[in-house]
């Protein structure tokens, strides 16, 4: 495909054009994960790690508590998922501390989908944290199509 041709795909395909960019931002095993689990894990020095799943609300979990974060743009203002999910990455990568504090936050599990404890357990188990009260296994899963992923 030309440049030419390749800007216009992009230009008129957001979704397209958010899932190439978020793509070069991630790690090779933020790559990786993002392909399997339908998250990516980023690392903070201060607050541990985070995974960022493919979703618009409480998509944000600490690795370590447990704890889910929303922070996402408002209604009126749609944008691609991805670009959602890259800009949560960077300000996590950032301002950990702010992206708390800014952030809602809650510690139910209620609403969670299986995907997303599925994940949330793959992460724990390759940090050594224990997942039983998250258990679920990732085969398990019933992953759903989605126009962006």
């Amino acid at each position: 495909m030309s440049l030419a041709a390749e800007m216009l795909f992009f230009r008129a395909d957001p979704c397209a054009r958010a899932e190439r960019l978020i793509k070069r931002f991630l790690t090779p095993q933020q790559r990786q994960d993002y392909k399997q689990l339908w998250g990516f894990v980023v690392e903070t020095r201060d607050l541990g790690p985070f995974l960022i799943m493919w979703d618009i609300a409480y998509n944000i979990i600490s690795v370590r508590t447990g704890e889910r974060f929303c922070l996402k743009t408002t209604e009126e203002s749609p944008i691609p998922l991805a670009d959602l999910l890259l800009t949560q990455k960077m300000i996590l990568e950032c301002d950990p501390n702010l992206f708390v504090a800014r952030a809602n936050m809650t510690d139910s599990w209620s609403r969670v989908t299986e995907r997303t404890r599925a994940a949330f357990c793959v992460v724990r188990a390759r940090y050594g944290m224990p997942t039983h009260a998250y258990e679920i296994r990732l085969h398990e899963c019933a992953y759903e199509d989605s126009q962006c992923h």
